[in-house]
């Protein structure tokens, strides 16, 4: 299931999720191999891959890009969802 700026791995209604933000080259579909195998098919878990500002799936925006747009940018995200068991990061992520 895919929505602008977040990919989900499984169902994101399943009780225990990780959230996966890439760095600052990358998108959160470099994370997918990483999200299946946490998952490991368990319908319990779900993995969202999230694309940062101007990355991937997410809509191009106006400047500034910086880390706090970013912060913003993953904040409406979570105002979206409930909150991530766990949260990934790399880099810039």
């Amino acid at each position: 299931m895919s929505e602008s700026g977040l990919e989900w791995v499984g169902d994101p209604n399943a009780p225990t999720t990780m959230w996966f933000v890439h760095g600052i080259l990358g998108q959160g579909r470099n994370w997918r191999s990483f999200a299946q195998r946490w998952r490991g098919g368990n319908d319990a878990r779900a993995a969202a891959l999230v694309d940062l500002r101007n990355h991937g799936t997410h809509p191009n925006v106006s400047a500034p890009h910086d880390l706090s747009a970013c912060a913003r940018d993953l904040q409406a995200q979570l105002d979206l969802h409930r909150l991530p068991d766990v949260l990934v990061g790399h880099s810039f992520g």
